[in-house]
C-alpha cells in the first residue's frame, strides 16, 4: 500500500507532456459558425425570395443582420473578429520570436488594420485608381478596386514570404493554403460577382457569388487562425494550462545563476514556457517511468554546489519561425 502511495506521488510530480495545438481540429472548429453563417444567409434569402406581402417585413429584418452582401452584420463582426484573432497571435510572436521579429510585428499590424478594413469596406476606395487601371484591361470589371489590390497584395505576401516558408512544414502549408483561399474569395469570386452585377443586375447569380465569396474569405481566415494557433503547445499545470511557442520560436531570455539557459519559469495561471528548441533541452521532455527519480536537465548537475555547464542547443539544429 505504502509503495503504491509512492508510485502515484512520483507521478504527481512528474509534469505533463506538451501537446502541440492541432492544426485541423482548431480548423475544424473555427468553421462551424463559417458554414452556419453562410446557411443561415442562403436560407434566409430563399425565404425573401418565397415570402408573401405579409411575411416580408420580419424575413427582411432578419436578412438584414446575416446577409453576407452586406457589412456591419454578424458575418462582418465574425470576420473582422478572426483578423483581431491573427493579429493577437502574430503581436504575441512578435514578442517571442527569436527571429523575423519585424515580420511578425507587420503581421500582426497588418492584420489589425484588415479588421478595421472589413467593417469600413475602405478596400472600396481604391475605385479611382482602379477605374484608371481598368482601361488597360480588356473585360469589363464590376468592381475595379480588384485592380491596385491584387498589386497591394502581392507586394505584401512577398514581404511575409521569408517569414512563412521559415515555419514548421504543417504550419508553413497551412499558412500559404489560407491565403490562396482568401484572396480566391476577396478576388476571384468578387471579380466574378462584379462581371455579373453588369451583365445581370441583382440576379440570383449575383447573391450565390458573393456568397462563396464571403464564404471563402472566412475559411482561409480560419485556416489562417488554426496554422498559426499549430506554433503553440499546452499542457496542464497545477494552476491551469500553460503554453509557449513551439518549434523554436522563443527568444532566449536570461536566467537565474544555477539554471540552464534555455528555460523561464512563470506563476501565472496562462505561463509561457518558451524554448530555444523544441526537440527539448530540458527533463520535461524527457518520460519518466512511476516512481523513477526525475533526472537532471542537461546542463545541470545532480550534486548540490556543482557549477552548471552550458547547454544552450546549436541554432542551426533547431528550425526557428
Amino acid at each position: 500500500m505504502r509503495s503504491s502511495r509512492a508510485d502515484r506521488s512520483a507521478e504527481a510530480t512528474v509534469p505533463a507532456q506538451w501537446v502541440r495545438i492541432g492544426l485541423l481540429r482548431s480548423f475544424l472548429v473555427l468553421m462551424v459558425p463559417v458554414l452556419a453563417l453562410s446557411t443561415t444567409s442562403y436560407l434566409l434569402w430563399r425565404a425573401i425570395a418565397q415570402s408573401t406581402p405579409e411575411t416580408f417585413p420580419d424575413i427582411q429584418f432578419w436578412f438584414y443582420f446575416f446577409d453576407v452582401g452586406r457589412e456591419i452584420n454578424v458575418p462582418t463582426w465574425f470576420s473582422a473578429g478572426l483578423w483581431i484573432g491573427v493579429g493577437l497571435i502574430t503581436g504575441y510572436f512578435a514578442r517571442r520570436a527569436a527571429r523575423f521579429r519585424v515580420s511578425w510585428g507587420f503581421f500582426a499590424f497588418l492584420a489589425f488594420f484588415l479588421s478595421l478594413d472589413e467593417t469600413l469596406e475602405l478596400h472600396e476606395r481604391l475605385d479611382g485608381i482602379g477605374n484608371e487601371l481598368a482601361r488597360y484591361v480588356p473585360i469589363t470589371l464590376g468592381f475595379t478596386w480588384v485592380l491596385p489590390g491584387v498589386l497591394i497584395a502581392a507586394v505584401l505576401c512577398a514581404f511575409l514570404l521569408r517569414l512563412v516558408v521559415s515555419l514548421p512544414r504543417r504550419a508553413m502549408i497551412g499558412l500559404l493554403a489560407s491565403g490562396v483561399v482568401f484572396v480566391s474569395g476577396s478576388v476571384g469570386a468578387e471579380t466574378l460577382s462584379g462581371m455579373t452585377l453588369i451583365n445581370e443586375g441583382q440576379a440570383p447569380s449575383f447573391f450565390v457569388l458573393t456568397l462563396v465569396e464571403e464564404t471563402l474569405e472566412m475559411t482561409g481566415l480560419a485556416l489562417c487562425v488554426a496554422s498559426l494557433l499549430h506554433l503553440l503547445q499546452h499542457r496542464r499545470v497545477e494552476d491551469g494550462i500553460a503554453y509557449r511557442v513551439a518549434g523554436g520560436a522563443a527568444a532566449p531570455h536570461r536566467t537565474r545563476p544555477g539554471r540552464t539557459g534555455t528555460m523561464t519559469e512563470t506563476t501565472s495561471e496562462t505561463m509561457v514556457d518558451t524554448m530555444q528548441d523544441d526537440v527539448g533541452s530540458t527533463a520535461s521532455r524527457t518520460a519518466h517511468p512511476a516512481g523513477a527519480p526525475h533526472l537532471a536537465a542537461p546542463g545541470r548537475s545532480a550534486a548540490a554546489g556543482t557549477a552548471p555547464t552550458s547547454a544552450t542547443p546549436d541554432p542551426s539544429e533547431s528550425p526557428a519561425p
